[in-house]
Order: C-alpha cells, then structure tokens, then sequence
C-alpha cells in the first residue's frame, strides 16, 4: 500500500526496511522535509592529525582523545587524495590506537582524522518505493554505514532547495543492486567517500543536477559499477 508520512525513518544497526515490491509499497512523504536515513554514530576524539606507517597498524594522533572511541569502531583516514577506512583493534591510550589493518600507502606524517565512528551495521531498505521527501540533502541518506544493503529501491521526486534522490557519506562494504533515483531538484546519486562498494544495475534519470555526483569520491577504493546508468 502506500504510507503517508511527515517525519524521519532512522535505521540503526541490523534493522531493515522491506516492502512488498516497487509498485506495492510506497513511502509517500507528501513533500515535507523527511526522509529515510541509515545513519552511524559519530566520535568526538579530539585532534585532527595522526601519523600512520606503512604496513603498520599502529596510529598515533596530536592532540587526541582515542579513549572516547571504542574497540570495534572505526576510523576513516584521509591523505593525499587516498580514503581509508578501518576497524579499530584496541585502544592503548589518548593517543594511540591499533588498527585491524595496516595502513597500506606510504607512511604519514599528518595524515587526517576525517571521521572516527560506531558505524550502522547489516542494515538494508528492499523492494519499495520513497517519493516525494522535501529533505534538502536526500530522500535517502546512508551515513556511516557498513554492509548496507539497497535491493529492488525506487527513490522518486525530490523537490527540496539542493535536494538530492541518495547520498552515500563514509559506507563501505555494502551493495546497491536494482535502484532507481529519478527526477529530484538536484543530484540523483550523490557519493561521498565509499569503500568496497558494488553497484549492480542502478540508474538515475530526469534529475535536475547530475545522475551520479562523484565529484567528491576521492580515490575511493574498490568500487564496482555495473549496468548502470
């Protein structure tokens, strides 16, 4: 059937969104500024700089608060152009931190801290249709995400100032197979920093900015598009 609403659906970890179909489940937002949103926890640790060595995964910051974060959180590295994102191992203390796998570019002297977070995990939104959200970044929004999972998604007709179908910030490890963005305001994919991440026959038409906005990707690392549009 089809849902009217006029707030925010926010999936948390191993929570999924399912309908019945494309054509049979609509999420009607009836142009208010609402929208479905996946999204992770975000550290506060302090500074912004780390030094990081060649296949090591020892990191040690300036000026940090790592004890704010906790094992099995992850940090997202930027440097020279290169995003890199990793689970963290353990905690020594305020300013250093073990990595589960080594930073594998050359060693950094100030690389920097672009996101340390608790990411939403194993969550997925499947065969249904979002239309009509108002939201002035997306219809759909993945945020800080790990083994997320879109399959069978018709994102439909945002008409917000600067409003986009999808935006994917810092998700890594997940799928997108069979998903529309159609006839929004602006962009209809907008990437933002994604990792180890596969699309499979997706598509954006009719939209007022860009289909697919990867001006902002960086050198993101092993993403596969394929049949898309």
């Amino acid at each position: 059937g089809t849902y009217s609403l006029r707030r925010n659906i926010i999936l948390g970890s191993r929570i999924s969104l399912v309908g019945a179909g494309i054509d049979l489940t609509i999420l009607e937002f009836n142009s208010t500024a609402s929208s479905v949103q996946i999204t992770g926890t975000n550290r506060s640790v302090g500074g912004t700089e780390v030094t990081a060595t060649e296949g090591s995964t020892s990191v040690t910051g300036v000026g940090t608060t790592f004890t704010n974060a906790r094992t099995g959180d992850f940090i997202h590295i930027w440097q020279g152009g290169h995003h890199y994102i990793s689970e963290i191992s353990s905690i020594t203390n305020n300013t250093t931190l073990v990595l589960v796998d080594a930073w594998p570019f050359p060693t950094a002297t100030s690389a920097t801290i672009y996101l340390v977070f608790d990411p939403a995990k194993n969550s997925a939104v499947k065969d249904l249709t979002i239309k009509n959200s108002d939201d002035t970044t997306a219809s759909l929004q993945i945020t800080r995400a790990v083994n997320f999972v879109a399959h069978n998604v018709t994102v439909y007709s945002n008409g917000g100032a600067g409003g986009n179908g999808i935006q994917l910030d810092t998700v890594f490890d997940s799928e997108f197979r069979n998903v529309r963005s159609d006839f929004h305001n602006d962009d209809g994919w907008q990437i933002v920093d994604i990792a180890k991440t596969s699309f499979y026959n997706c598509s954006a038409t009719g939209n007022g900015g860009q289909g697919w906005d990867l001006a902002s990707v960086g050198n993101s690392d092993q993403l596969g598009f394929y049949s898309c549009l």
